[in-house]
Order: structure tokens, then sequence, then C-alpha cells
């Protein structure tokens, strides 16, 4: 049986979880402003980004909680308007963040099942698990692909191939075992000798093990079409046909130029 006394208890209980939603409200904007401020001065961000999501998430939970024990159970509403400032301030924040979440989840899918990205990005760290495996060299050309297998048994032959979604049936034409090639011109090497904008791998088609180099790029034409390139430092870039060179931008990402892929150490 509850007594009066512990229901009083409980009430002022709640109302602290009121006063708490709209703190952690108040750090969440806070978070959000101090993330505003570097990002309009180009400094790191990405910690206050973090923190503001999950105090705008805290409370929004926390202020609904609070209103349902104040409403359903008590019947008494001290607290209320702390409640009410948490849920109102935090929904707007949250409606954009889970906004953003959604259309991430969206790219990286679409990156996985569309697109040779995914698969790109995931060879280029197991070369460079590999080469901390081996003493800091990257495997050998003919056997690329068997020594990226043998290093790490998750990975499959479909890592190695374009994704080809049905409904892209007949309009792109993938031949051949494997879908990316490695820069022969690296075999053997180690890793931490070769500049960073060597390519490391790129999108072709071939057989198993496919290595090579600029004579590869063919393999995968189309008119004025492009294929992904990796560099050693794990960057990404489009070799684009009607220019026979890569695309890039400077620092500000605004202005494009085009430049020969290298691919000697």
């Amino acid at each position: 049986m509850v007594t009066a006394q512990n229901r009083e208890h409980n009430i002022k209980k709640t109302s602290y979880f009121a006063v708490a939603s709209a703190v952690c409200a108040l750090i969440a904007l806070t978070s959000a402003g101090l993330f505003a401020l570097l990002l309009f001065v180009g400094a790191d961000c990405g910690l206050f980004v973090i923190v503001s999501a999950m105090f705008f998430k805290l409370a929004f939970w926390v202020g609904i909680l609070s209103l349902v024990a104040m409403t359903i159970w008590h019947k008494r509403y001290k607290g209320f308007l702390y409640a009410v400032v948490a849920i109102i301030c935090s929904l707007p924040p949250l409606y954009f963040i889970y906004g953003i979440e959604s259309a991430a989840v969206k790219r990286y899918e679409r990156k996985k099942e569309w697109t040779g990205l995914y698969n790109l990005e995931l060879l280029g760290k197991e070369l460079r698990k590999y080469a901390e495996a081996h003493g800091g060299c990257l495997p050998v050309a003919d056997q690329w692909c068997d020594s990226l297998i043998e290093n790490n048994p998750e990975l499959t032959k479909d890592n190695f191939r374009h994704p080809q979604p049905e409904i892209l049936a007949g309009m792109f034409e993938f031949k051949g075992a494997c879908q990316f090639a490695f820069n022969r011109n690296l075999s053997g090497l180690r890793l931490g000798d070769v500049r960073y904008d060597v390519v490391l791998i790129f999108e072709a088609d071939g057989e198993w093990n496919l290595n090579g180099t600029g004579e590869l790029l063919k393999t995968r034409y189309r008119e004025k079409g492009c294929i992904a390139i990796l560099f050693a430092d794990q960057t990404i870039a489009d070799y684009w046909y009607y220019m026979k060179a890569v695309r890039k931008f400077d620092k500000s990402g605004k202005i494009m130029y085009y430049v020969q892929p290298r691919w000697e150490p």
C-alpha cells in the first residue's frame, strides 16, 4: 500500500526527472552551439555532434517519461513545464538527426548493394591489414586475392566482385571472376615506402588475382563514364575516360582539376 509520504516522495522524484530532462536539453543546445561555432571556423567538431545528439535523445525520453508519470500515475504536475520545454527543444533537432541517420543508412546500403565502392574500400582496408600482419609488406600481385582471403577467412569471392542487382541487369556488364585489380608495381613492397598518391587498387574486369597497371583501365570502359581508384592513403577518386585522368578537388572541395594516376611507387 502506497502511503501519502511515499506518494509525495515519488512525485518529487518525477519532478527531478523533469528538471533533469531540461538540463539535458540545455547541455544539448550548448553542444550544438559549439558545433556550429567550430564548424564556422573550420575546426574539428565531431565530439560536439555526438554529445548534442546523445543529450537531445536523453532530454526527449526523460521528458516523455516524466509527463507520463505526472499525468497517469500521480495526477500532479510539479515540474511539468520543465519536461514540456525539454521535449519542445529536443523535437526539431531529433527530427534533423534521425533524418541524417536515415539518409546515411540508405547511402550505405546503396553503396554496398549498387556500387563497387563498398568492396573497393573494404579491399583497401584488407590490404593494409595484410601489410600490418606481414612485416609491413603488401601481397605478391599474382596471389593478392588468395592472400587477402587467407589473411581474413571472413572475406569471400563476392568481395572481389562488383555487386550486380537484378534491376541493373543488362545495363552494365562485368566480365571475369574479379572486378578489382591490384597495382602490379606494388607487388611485395612495403606499404610504408609507397607514396600516398600511388594507385593501390582500382575497378577493372578480369580473372582471379587480377593485377596490372593503366592498361587494365580499358577493361571497364564506358563512353563518358568513370571508374573508382583507391590510392595508397586509402582515398578514392574517379578516373574519367573522356579526360583520361583522375578528377580531384582542392582542399576547399570546390576547385576541380585532373591529374594522371601515378602507378610507380
